[in-house]
Protein backbone atom coordinates (compact mmCIF):
# COMPACT_ATOMS: atom_id res chain seq x y z
CA UNK A 1 0.00 0.00 0.00
CA UNK A 2 1.30 3.22 -0.77
CA UNK A 3 0.87 5.65 1.89
CA UNK A 4 1.60 10.01 2.10
CA UNK A 5 3.40 11.56 4.83
CA UNK A 6 1.21 12.87 7.47
CA UNK A 7 -1.81 10.70 6.64
CA UNK A 8 -3.51 9.43 9.21
CA UNK A 9 -3.98 5.63 9.69
CA UNK A 10 -6.35 3.23 11.33
CA UNK A 11 -4.29 0.05 12.90
CA UNK A 12 -6.18 -3.13 13.78
CA UNK A 13 -4.07 -5.70 15.92
CA UNK A 14 -4.79 -8.82 14.83
CA UNK A 15 -4.39 -10.51 18.48
CA UNK A 16 -6.81 -8.16 20.03
CA UNK A 17 -9.69 -5.75 19.51
CA UNK A 18 -8.66 -2.15 19.89
CA UNK A 19 -8.31 0.91 16.90
CA UNK A 20 -5.43 2.66 17.42
CA UNK A 21 -4.81 5.62 15.78
CA UNK A 22 -1.58 6.36 14.08
CA UNK A 23 0.27 9.00 11.60
CA UNK A 24 2.57 8.52 8.66
CA UNK A 25 5.74 10.19 9.55
CA UNK A 26 8.47 8.96 7.61
CA UNK A 27 8.62 7.33 3.37
CA UNK A 28 11.69 5.21 3.40
CA UNK A 29 12.81 4.30 -0.35
CA UNK A 30 15.67 1.93 -1.08
CA UNK A 31 16.66 1.77 -4.73
CA UNK A 32 18.74 -1.25 -4.83
CA UNK A 33 19.83 -3.57 -8.07
CA UNK A 34 17.08 -5.68 -6.82
CA UNK A 35 14.58 -2.92 -7.32
CA UNK A 36 12.94 -0.37 -4.95
CA UNK A 37 11.49 -1.28 -1.71
CA UNK A 38 9.17 1.61 0.06
CA UNK A 39 8.95 1.68 4.14
CA UNK A 40 6.53 3.71 6.22
CA UNK A 41 7.21 4.96 10.04
CA UNK A 42 4.31 5.58 11.72
CA UNK A 43 3.87 7.16 14.78
CA UNK A 44 1.84 5.88 17.75
CA UNK A 45 -0.46 7.90 20.30
CA UNK A 46 1.23 6.56 23.20
CA UNK A 47 2.95 8.61 25.90
CA UNK A 48 6.25 8.56 24.39
CA UNK A 49 4.76 8.81 20.94
CA UNK A 50 6.73 5.93 19.42
CA UNK A 51 7.84 5.54 15.87
CA UNK A 52 8.02 2.16 14.46
CA UNK A 53 8.23 0.49 10.98
CA UNK A 54 4.56 0.01 10.01
CA UNK A 55 5.71 -3.45 8.95
CA UNK A 56 7.48 -4.91 12.17
CA UNK A 57 3.42 -3.97 13.83
CA UNK A 58 0.99 -7.14 13.64
CA UNK A 59 -1.84 -5.07 12.36
CA UNK A 60 -4.27 -4.54 9.48
CA UNK A 61 -3.94 -1.03 8.05
CA UNK A 62 -7.17 0.99 7.38
CA UNK A 63 -6.78 4.51 5.62
CA UNK A 64 -10.20 5.74 6.79
CA UNK A 65 -12.83 4.72 9.76
CA UNK A 66 -15.11 4.14 7.50
CA UNK A 67 -13.24 0.89 6.33
CA UNK A 68 -12.31 -0.01 9.59
CA UNK A 69 -15.93 0.00 10.70
CA UNK A 70 -17.07 -1.98 7.64
CA UNK A 71 -14.53 -4.79 8.38
CA UNK A 72 -15.14 -5.03 12.09
CA UNK A 73 -19.17 -4.96 11.39
CA UNK A 74 -18.48 -8.05 8.71
CA UNK A 75 -16.59 -9.60 11.11
CA UNK A 76 -18.69 -9.25 14.08
CA UNK A 77 -21.62 -11.11 11.90
CA UNK A 78 -19.43 -13.64 10.53
CA UNK A 79 -18.44 -14.79 14.14
CA UNK A 80 -22.41 -14.64 15.48
CA UNK A 81 -23.13 -16.74 12.29
CA UNK A 82 -20.48 -18.70 13.85
CA UNK A 83 -21.78 -19.44 16.95
CA UNK A 84 -25.01 -19.46 16.04
CA UNK A 85 -24.54 -22.26 13.35
CA UNK A 86 -22.88 -24.67 16.42
CA UNK A 87 -25.54 -24.27 18.84
CA UNK A 88 -28.07 -24.59 16.47
CA UNK A 89 -26.04 -27.81 15.29
CA UNK A 90 -25.54 -28.90 18.52
CA UNK A 91 -29.50 -28.30 19.80
CA UNK A 92 -29.87 -30.72 17.04
CA UNK A 93 -27.82 -33.66 18.25
CA UNK A 94 -28.09 -33.26 22.06
CA UNK A 95 -32.20 -32.03 22.42
CA UNK A 96 -35.34 -33.31 21.32
CA UNK A 97 -36.94 -31.42 18.81
CA UNK A 98 -39.80 -29.42 21.24
CA UNK A 99 -41.27 -28.36 17.80
CA UNK A 100 -42.62 -31.48 17.26
CA UNK A 101 -43.77 -32.62 20.29
CA UNK A 102 -45.86 -29.81 20.63
CA UNK A 103 -47.27 -30.14 17.35
CA UNK A 104 -48.29 -34.04 18.17
CA UNK A 105 -49.81 -32.96 21.13
CA UNK A 106 -51.88 -30.41 19.35
CA UNK A 107 -52.97 -32.88 16.79
CA UNK A 108 -53.90 -35.12 19.62
CA UNK A 109 -56.18 -32.56 21.22
CA UNK A 110 -57.90 -32.31 18.21
CA UNK A 111 -58.94 -36.02 18.38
Amino acid sequence: MKFNVGQILYLLPKKNIKIIPSQVVEEIVKRKISGEEVTYMVMLPDEDRSIIDITKLDVDVFTDAASIRTHMVENAIKSIDDMLDTAVEISKKIFIDGNASQTSEMQNDKL
